[in-house]
């Protein structure tokens, strides 16, 4: 359920420019906002490189590389601000615009940062089989894995997708948003139901080793204030990545 924890805590990383965000400023600022909460390393510029997937896009991340470069930009300036030696972001989905299915462009930043923006138009448990299978030069396990504005609530195709994160997704955190705090909580319910059916399969209670609660349904300080109307419920309004929750593995867990 949500906190209420409705500060706008945008963290040590932001330059100072205003919150809440713009709608294309949302994403960026999201996924630098929750991996700093979430203390990754490659907020840093530790290690080789650093691997963020996006999964359920579905064209409003833009429908061409640029346009989807530009709705990540904050990251791929982090990224270079940190002297970061390569950043991979992965968009999966199965409403990736067509055109952009299978599309790979790489970048050269002036930081010496190499950039690489690829795109799949397929369910993530397709792109995690394809991709992430062993003695297949598999890509880099995620870092970090954002679901923008998912639905979990609302459509039974998530929850496969959420069971694959919860049991093989190389202990990768993963960040949930939803458009209003009903939909977060409810969000919430689908992963603790699937967590739940993990556990009854392997006869045992979820215990150590098992997705936590890195912070349940709380305000985005990043959200976004530019509203768009509701095709399931007229009248409504909704915002970008409004309310958000994570998940993480225990043993990414930093001592207190």
């Amino acid at each position: 359920m949500h906190t209420g924890a409705d500060t706008d805590d945008r963290g040590a990383w932001d330059a100072g420019t205003s919150s809440p965000a713009s709608l294309a400023q949302c994403r960026g600022r999201t996924l630098l906002w929750a991996a700093e909460k979430l203390d990754l390393q490659f907020l840093k510029g530790r290690g080789d490189a650093a691997h963020i997937v996006l999964v359920g896009c579905d064209g409003r991340e833009g429908t061409t590389i640029r346009e989807v470069r530009a709705c990540l930009q904050e990251v791929i300036d982090h990224a270079a601000s940190v002297a970061a030696p390569s950043l991979l972001l992965t968009l999966v989905g199965p409403h990736v615009p067509a055109h952009l299915d299978g599309v790979s462009e790489e970048f050269a930043e002036p930081s010496a940062s190499v950039v690489t923006i690829s795109c799949f138009k397929m369910s993530y448990e397709l792109w995690w089989d394809i991709s992430m299978r062993p003695g297949d030069a598999p890509q880099r396990t995620p870092d970090l894995i954002a679901c923008f504005n998912a639905g979990v609530w609302g459509y039974s195709e998530w929850q496969p997708a959420v069971k694959l994160m919860l049991q093989h997704s190389g202990k990768s955190p993963v960040v949930f948003t939803a458009y209003n705090a009903l939909e977060c909580d409810a969000d919430e319910e689908v992963v603790d139901r699937v967590a739940a059916g993990i556990a009854t399969e392997k006869g045992a209670e979820v215990g150590t080793g098992e997705p936590w609660y890195a912070w349940n349904a709380t305000r985005n300080p990043w959200r976004s204030l530019a509203p768009r109307p509701s095709s399931m419920h007229p009248g409504e309004t909704l915002f970008e990545s409004y309310y958000c929750f994570a998940l993480r593995w225990q043993d990414q867990n930093q001592p207190a």
